[in-house]
């Protein structure tokens, strides 16, 4: 340590002890003065709480130990963004069979007053797919959806909005896709 520190960590001392000798005063609080009182407190007061002290600080430490082991994020669980060119009405597929829950997150990004309609699709193999899920994207806001995956495959599409609302350009669509 530097000369600095252990001349800031001395006039932090002397102030505390000149601020704390001031108030214990007016505080009225009796200290024991015998030796014999000291004894009866560290023999019962005291390891009592210590004993309480000690524990807690061991179920702590485990706590915090096993806390590293639950709740662990599976290395399958994943989050994709997908910049979208609104002016372009791309299809973008991902493969979701191994997700059990997908939450999709999305928002305008350009312009700042424009809108659109996130159009969410789902399918499996062979099948006819249901109803496309359409998520409104207000001007500046986030939304989001959360949906249990049954499917094999997502799709996502921006389309333009109503049409007294100004169509955005581009949109930001994040999917967490998990495990769980």
């Amino acid at each position: 340590m530097s000369t600095e520190t252990i001349t800031l960590i001395v006039v932090v001392l002397a102030i505390l002890y000149a601020v704390l000798s001031a108030f214990i005063p007016t505080l009225r609080i009796k200290l024991p003065t015998s030796l014999d009182t000291w004894k009866a407190f560290l023999r019962g007061q005291f390891i009592v709480l210590l004993a309480f002290l000690t524990l807690g600080g061991l179920f702590g430490g485990l706590s915090a130990f096993s806390s590293r082991y639950v709740n662990k994020p599976n290395k399958m669980d994943q989050v994709k963004e997908y910049p979208i060119d609104a002016t372009t009405r791309k299809l973008y597929e991902e493969n979701v069979e191994p997700y059990a829950r997908i939450v999709i997150i999305a928002r305008v990004e350009e312009p700042k007053d424009g809108s659109a309609n996130l159009m969410i699709f789902q399918s499996r193999p062979g099948e006819a797919s249901p109803a496309p899920t359409s998520l409104p994207l207000p001007s500046s806001t986030w939304a989001r959806v959360d949906l249990p995956n049954n499917y094999s495959t997502l799709g996502l599409m921006v389309e333009p909005p109503e049409k007294d609302k100004t169509a955005a350009t581009k949109v930001s669509v994040f999917t967490y896709l998990s495990t769980k």
